[in-house]
């Protein structure tokens, strides 16, 4: 049984969890979902990776709002067994909750270390604007995962590879922001009796 008291061993010093980093959504058409969210929610383009930019396989569209960060990406190949499944699956969803960190691959061997089923292991991502080391695991439930993410003084608008995104929408300016701040909390669903399975 799970215990509320009992936190377990604390995690090394450079085994940091810093905030978000951003958000995913595999969805059918990258540029028109973030063009809605531009356009109905008040986020701005920040930035973006497709054919134009020299990416083959994917096209991701990057909105902010405050601290929060959307990412959109859908696939520039038909044959994208990975997006053709999920959408299939789930439709238009989250498919990363991605964790900015102190230290990517100290976060990376303390979770697996731990139970945490890896997906991609610690990638140095470099290019004229800084570098970037990210690595991502299961969530432990459903087709979720989790990115961490570790700039190293990295000064481009999002990770290296993409190119900033400054579109002249009118709508932008016609569209009132809320006032997203940040995000404060993620919650998953899982079934009865799933809880604890999870949580291990």
């Amino acid at each position: 049984m799970t215990s509320y008291l009992d936190k377990g061993s604390p995690p090394p010093a450079d085994v940091e969890y810093l905030g978000f980093d951003f958000v995913e959504f595999w969805v059918s058409n990258a540029a028109q979902a973030a063009s809605y969210y531009v356009s109905r929610f008040g986020f701005e383009p920040l930035a973006w990776k497709a054919l134009e930019t020299g990416e083959r396989e994917l096209a991701s569209y990057i909105v902010k709002q405050g601290e929060i960060i959307y990412c959109f990406t859908s696939a520039l190949n038909p044959n994208n067994e990975d997006l053709e499944v999920f959408l299939a699956r789930h439709g238009d969803g989250v498919r990363d909750v991605a964790m900015t960190v102190k230290d990517c691959r100290a976060t990376f061997d303390f979770t697996v270390g731990n139970g945490a089923v890896p997906v991609k292991k610690p990638t140095i991502l470099e290019d004229a604007d800084g570098r970037a080391v990210v690595a991502t695991i299961k969530a432990g439930f459903g087709d979720t995962v989790h990115t961490f993410v570790e700039r190293q003084n990295y000064k481009g608008p999002f990770l290296p590879g993409y190119a900033s995104l400054e579109a002249d929408d009118p709508l932008i300016r016609t569209t009132p922001s809320p006032g997203l701040a940040f995000i404060d909390h993620c919650v998953s669903n899982n079934g009865d009796q799933e809880m604890e399975n999870v949580v291990k």
